[in-house]
């Protein structure tokens, strides 16, 4: 891989990682002007946002004990 495709490749991986981040930012935010009324499908769409981009950039795994999301090489799971 060239610099220039490995420039374009970390700037589109760090776009696909942020967008959930502001998503999930931006309902935190409006449950916060209703009061703590947290609307779900804001949570949902960032969370599914989180979830293909990680899974489409790393190797996304779900412990068999714990239940929960781990990427081997950068994370452990809740159990560990």
């Amino acid at each position: 891989m060239s610099p220039g495709e490995e420039k374009d490749r970390l700037q589109e991986l760090t776009r696909d990682l942020l967008v959930p981040c502001v998503q999930l930012i931006n309902a935190y935010s409006n449950g916060e002007e209703k009061g703590g009324s947290m609307d779900w499908s804001d949570v949902d769409q960032a969370h599914e946002s989180a979830l293909h981009a990680v899974e489409d950039n790393f190797d996304l795994q779900k412990c068999g004990v714990c239940e929960q999301y781990f990427v081997p090489s950068l994370t452990k799971c809740g159990c560990r």
